[in-house]
């Protein structure tokens, strides 16, 4: 796969493009930037396991019962 180039907007992309603009990107604001992504990243996931457990226990708890 040969690199292009081309990406989608995203919040590290921000980031480092702004800093690439300003010449103002140091080690420990790319590390912050990690960091900051990483949270993210993973505040997500777990938001959506807890959301999935929680709509499958309302399922198994009001489940129809099938007509005799």
């Amino acid at each position: 796969m040969k690199a292009t180039g081309e990406f989608s907007k995203s919040f590290v992309s921000e980031h480092l493009l702004g800093a690439e603009v300003d010449n103002a990107m140091e080690t420990n604001d790319e590390d912050d930037v990690k960091w900051a992504s990483s949270a993210l990243y993973v505040g997500g996931g777990d938001t959506v396991s807890q959301f999935l457990g929680i709509f499958l226990d309302i399922q198994l708890i009001h489940r129809r019962q099938s007509p005799q």
